[in-house]
Order: structure tokens, then sequence, then C-alpha cells
């Protein structure tokens, strides 16, 4: 049987904080700004001319 992780009082105090108070704009521009990095730092989209970057150098 797996034993839960551990959550300290301040992080469930956080938490619960986050759950009552609506992010601001600038808070959900920034997490989907994040969001985007993430998506494009873990799905890499090569360039389909396979040139290199150093062929017109």
């Amino acid at each position: 049987m797996a034993k839960p992780d551990y959550v300290s009082d301040a992080d469930k105090l956080l938490e619960s904080t986050r759950q009552r108070i609506q992010e601001s704009a600038a808070q959900k521009a920034e997490r989907l700004k994040h969001q985007r990095i993430a998506d494009l730092r873990d799905n890499p989209k090569s360039d389909e001319s396979g040139q290199t970057i150093w062929e017109d150098f």
C-alpha cells in the first residue's frame, strides 16, 4: 500500500486560499505564458526544411 505524500500545513493553507480567491488577469496571463513554454519544451517541433543553421554562413 502506497503511503500518501506529505502536505505541510502551510501548503494546505495556500491551497485553500487559492481555491477561494479568483486569479487576476495578470496571474492568468502568467500561468498561460508558462504553460505555453512548458508545452513547447515538452513537445518540440522540428524544422521540416532539414536545413542546418550554419548552411548559409
